[in-house]
Order: C-alpha cells, then sequence, then structure tokens
C-alpha cells in the first residue's frame, strides 16, 4: 500500500511538474508574440493614418491661409466703395468749377456781348475806336439771342466802312448806369487816345423821359475817371413800347448838352417787328453816319 501510494505520489508530482512546465512555456510564448507583434512594431494605424496626416480638416486649412476672406476678397481689394473713390478724386463738384469760372454773371456778360479783356492801352492800343451801349450797340433784332456775334451790328460795319480797328460791346437790356458799371467790371479798357461812341439811355428813357439827368451824369462820369475827350453821343428812338414824341424832347436835351458830340439816328430808324429793335438795313445805315460823324469831328 505504502508503494502505490508513493507511486501515487510520484506519478501525481510529475503530472505537476509537467503541467507547470508547460504553463511556464505557454506564457514565454504569449509574451514573445506580444514583443514581436506587428501592431506593436508597425504603429502605422498611428503614425500614418490618414485622419491624421490627410484628413479634410487638416488638408482644406487653405481656406484659413489663403481664404479669399483675408487675402483677397473683393470686399478688401476691390470692393466698389474702394474703387469708387473716384467720387473723392474726381467728383463733378471738382470737376466742374465751372460754377466758379461760369457764374451766372459771367454768362450774362457773355451773352450781352462783352468784349475779351484788352490791357494794352496809350500809343500801343489795339482800337481806333470803341462802341458802347445795350442791345442795339449788338444790332440785336430782339428775338431772345442777344444777337451778339451779329455781322450787321454797328459796331462791325463801322470797322468795315472805315477799316479801323473797331469794337463794340453792347449789354442786353442794360440802363446807362449799368452798362458803365459792366463795363468797368469786366476790364473794358478806358484810353483817352481811343475814340468812343455811346448810344446809350434807351432804357432808362423806356422808364421815364426824365432820365435824360442820370443818362448824362453816368456818362460824363465815365469820360472824367478815364480822361476821355474824344467820344460822340448817339439820340434816342421812338420806340414802340413809349410815347411816341417822347423821344424829341430827350434828343433835344442831348443835343443841348453835347453839341458837336451829339447825332440824331432818327433819319435812319427802322424797327424790326418788335417795335423796340432795328432792321438790318437801319443798323447799317447808323453805322455809316457814325462813321461820316467821327471824319468831321478829326477822329478818324
Amino acid at each position: 500500500m505504502i508503494r502505490k501510494f508513493t507511486y501515487l505520489l510520484m506519478i501525481t508530482a510529475g503530472l505537476a511538474l509537467s503541467l507547470a512546465g508547460c504553463s511556464k512555456n505557454t506564457v514565454s510564448e504569449i509574451v514573445s508574440e506580444a514583443e514581436d507583434k506587428p501592431v506593436a512594431e508597425d504603429t502605422s494605424t498611428v503614425e500614418d493614418a490618414p485622419a491624421v496626416e490627410e484628413t479634410p480638416a487638416v488638408e482644406e486649412t487653405s481656406e484659413v491661409e489663403g481664404t479669399s476672406a483675408v487675402e483677397g476678397t473683393p470686399a478688401v481689394e476691390g470692393t466698389p466703395a474702394v474703387e469708387e473713390t473716384s467720387a473723392v478724386e474726381g467728383t463733378p463738384a471738382a470737376e466742374e468749377t465751372s460754377t466758379v469760372e461760369g457764374t451766372p454773371a459771367v454768362e450774362e456778360a457773355a451773352e450781352a456781348g462783352t468784349a475779351s479783356p484788352v490791357e494794352n492801352t496809350g500809343d500801343n492800343a489795339p482800337f481806333d475806336v470803341i462802341w458802347i451801349g445795350d442791345s442795339l450797340t449788338q444790332g440785336s433784332f430782339g428775338d431772345d439771342n442777344h444777337n451778339k456775334n451779329n455781322p450787321q451790328a454797328p459796331w462791325r460795319v463801322l470797322g468795315e466802312i472805315s477799316g479801323k480797328n473797331v469794337t463794340g460791346v453792347g449789354f442786353y437790356g442794360y440802363k446807362t448806369h449799368d452798362i458803365f458799371w459792366a463795363y468797368g467790371e469786366y476790364d473794358g479798357i478806358k484810353d483817352p487816345n481811343i475814340t468812343y461812341v455811346y448810344w446809350v439811355g434807351s432804357n432808362d428813357f423806356h422808364d421815364s423821359p426824365d432820365n435824360i439827368k442820370y443818362v448824362i451824369e453816368e456818362t460824363d462820369r465815365f469820360n472824367s475817371n478815364a480822361g476821355i475827350t474824344k467820344y460822340i453821343m448817339l439820340g434816342t428812338t421812338n420806340r414802340s413800347d413809349m410815347d411816341p414824341n417822347a423821344y424829341i424832347g430827350i434828343n433835344k436835351g442831348l443835343e443841348d448838352y453835347y453839341g458837336d458830340r451829339y447825332l440824331d439816328i432818327m433819319p435812319y430808324v427802322e424797327f424790326g417787328p418788335d417795335g423796340v429793335h432795328l432792321t438790318e438795313a437801319s443798323y447799317r445805315k447808323i453805322a455809316g453816319a457814325v462813321y461820316d460823324k467821327l471824319r468831321s469831328m478829326g477822329y478818324l
């Protein structure tokens, strides 16, 4: 029995050692497999994973580095608000300062036919005769365009007849005071070496025949201030919007005051359709009468 028991114990011990050795080998193999396992050596799932290197969130960060909103959006570099700053650099208010150079006062003077300013005076004066007046001096037909360039303007005709250098300045609708004021305001020549022809007063007399005294005062002031002594004064007409006989007393007063320098133009007056302005033939006849008068005075 004892032998059997001992034999059984030995068998049991052997089995136990065998099992222990087997377990040891199995654990060693598992550890070896864990150390040599490709998962441990080849961590491409961690290093090369698309989620890390090529994820859309990483690649498309160009939307942050180069988005049009930062580097080149129209709102920053080329928005209409930036390009159209021409409204500051070239606005109509800056470019059309014509509202300063072409004010109504200047335009009105241009329409009235004012001569361009000429600075030469004395022996070098460019004109022999300057004719100053209102719309009749312009040779106007009264058709609202002021006729400032009319070939029948009497001062133009005088230049043709005489062969002299003649200019004229007519202010449409102006009275005598305003005519001389405007002439000076726009640098009209005042030179005692030049001969002047005055055809003023028609619009003053339209208001009242008594205005003859103002016509004479304004003309004398102009002559005195400029030292002018070579001049003639033309009479007025019997325009249709006045008393038909008013011109008689007016012209008598002008003749009495100016003497030889007065020229009666009534023999040459022929009215146009408006009964105030003259015909082309009438303007030419008056220019001829002025030429004869200036020659008789020794001015030409």
